[in-house]
């Protein structure tokens, strides 16, 4: 049986032409492990199911019984309220010393890209993100009146912070790391301009390189998504070009003296 006719049986099959359950999977471009029909067990994936679909005037999409809101509409509803958090791991250890995994956690608040450092670590621990977590969102901390903190599906993150978080916990799909994207475009900047070009010996000194680049991040390094400027108070002004470097040169920034 072809693969086309399987589908649009399917689909064609509902009661009043509408999507099943089953169908509303693929209608939505979800992923389909093997396709539901015992004459056709043949794998399926969301481009052949697309394809399908667009050649039988049903494309997907929210003519096919979406409910509820998408993702870009959660966030931009609540993008001030949001705060994106994540760890990066970095290997420490040197001289004769045994090397070990450095666990940097960090959160990014949507609306205006300013990162925070939550902690540093050797043993991430469920018990020390709650605390963590704790720390960040009592009452005169910058994160605490933020209201949904995404987190992805870590095994680091257990009973505990779901307790501190309780309904602000907002959890990543499956294999959907675009939910936390500017967390994740966060860590890839962090590694690649700065924490890649250094071998850390202890604790105490990746945490003078992550905190010099957050510095970097906040207040020097310009941002397209907000207008090509640095987060933190900024003025234009016309005078000569200057440039700052900190951290021996790894990072530069330009601007112009009053």
């Amino acid at each position: 049986m072809h693969l086309s006719f399987v589908v649009v049986q399917r689909l064609t099959a509902s009661p009043n032409g509408r999507c099943t359950t089953w169908d509303k999977c693929k209608a939505l471009g979800k992923p389909v492990p093997v396709l539901d029909c015992p004459s056709c067990p043949l794998p399926v994936v969301e481009s052949t199911v697309r394809r399908v679909l667009n050649a039988n005037n049903r494309p997907p999409g929210n003519a096919n019984n979406r409910t509820g809101s998408t993702w870009a509409q959660f966030w931009n509803r609540h993008a001030e309220w949001i705060v994106g958090a994540d760890f990066i791991q970095i290997p420490i250890g040197l001289f004769g010393k045994a090397v070990v995994n450095a666990f940097v956690f960090v959160g990014i608040e949507h609306d205006t890209r300013r990162v925070h450092l939550l902690g540093i670590t050797t043993h991430p621990t469920d018990a020390w993100v709650a605390n963590a977590l704790r720390c960040a969102t009592m009452d005169g901390e910058p994160l605490a009146t933020r209201r949904h903190w995404i987190l992805d599906n870590d095994g680091k993150y257990g009973q505990h912070t779901t307790a501190v978080l309780g309904k602000r916990l907002v959890e990543t799909s499956v294999r959907a790391p675009d939910m936390n994207a500017y967390m994740e475009r966060w860590n890839t900047s962090a590694e690649v301009e700065c924490l890649d070009h250094v071998v850390f010996v202890s604790e105490a000194h990746l945490r003078h390189y992550v905190e010099a680049y957050i510095r970097h991040h906040n207040a020097e390094r310009p941002h397209q998504g907000i207008g090509n400027v640095p987060v933190g108070p900024w003025k234009a002004e016309t005078g000569e070009i200057v440039c700052d470097e900190s951290l021996n040169g790894l990072l530069k920034s330009f601007r112009r003296v009053a």
